[in-house]
């Protein structure tokens, strides 16, 4: 009887090593919001047609306006989760490391997650999409909020910020939450921010711009209005 209690307990223990396989997983150096806001609609056809963006995994990846040296990561959320929408997703860069024998994940750019504004990078690319019409549907009040809470951590299945109850909370905070065990320890490569430059997107009205016929946002512009 205790030789298979012992074996019970061996058990949980590698389970739980194979479920937590490193101790820092990408989750903790990004922060997600799922605009799952009854009537928020998006078009990521502005995206798709822009430049300076890349495609990897289902999601369009580019700079963000807050800090070009972190990555914006958009993912359309169907029906394979429980709360649909669009997921935009503020992530650090990351590289692997090893201590002790085990993996970890640690800044691949010079941004600390601990020190990282988290909050006005969402703030400004939410701003960003709103404006340019990207994301409709939500209000500056909405922003304001999804701000407040954003922090470090705050990102994947069970961290992201969704919306109910007429309000932004984490997804392990709602009524009913589907929770699972297994986080993202791959990391998020320097390299899947393929471009050096700013997202261009096309020009709404072209007879009025450069002869490129783009319309690019100016690093940091939207931040000073804020």
């Amino acid at each position: 009887m205790k030789r298979a209690f012992l074996i019970s307990v061996s058990l949980i223990f590698v389970f739980a090593f194979r479920a937590f396989p490193c101790f820092s997983p990408t989750d903790h150096f990004a922060t997600e919001i799922v605009l799952s806001k009854p009537g928020a609609s998006y078009d990521l056809n502005i995206i798709e047609n822009s430049a300076n963006v890349s495609f990897d995994e289902g999601a369009f990846i580019y700079r963000c306006h807050f800090d070009m040296r972190v990555a914006v990561i958009l993912r359309e959320l169907g029906d394979e989760v429980p709360v649909k929408g669009l997921s935009v997703r503020i992530q650090i860069p990351t590289r692997t490391v090893v201590e002790d024998g085990q993996e970890d994940l640690t800044e691949a750019v010079d941004v600390s997650k601990d020190e990282f504004d988290f909050k006005s990078a969402i703030k400004t690319e939410l701003t960003w999409l709103v404006r340019n019409e990207i994301v409709s549907g939500i209000e500056e009040q909405d922003i304001a909020e999804i701000a407040q809470g954003s922090e470090a951590g705050l990102a994947g299945w069970n961290e992201r910020i969704v919306y109910e109850r007429e309000k932004w909370l984490p997804y392990n905070e709602t009524d009913n939450p589907q929770l699972i065990r297994a986080q993202d320890c791959g990391g998020f490569a320097l390299e899947k921010l393929a471009y050096d430059g700013e997202i261009i997107i096309p020009d709404p009205n072209p007879s009025s711009v450069s002869s490129d016929g783009k319309l690019a946002t100016k690093w940091g512009e939207i931040k000073k209005g804020l």
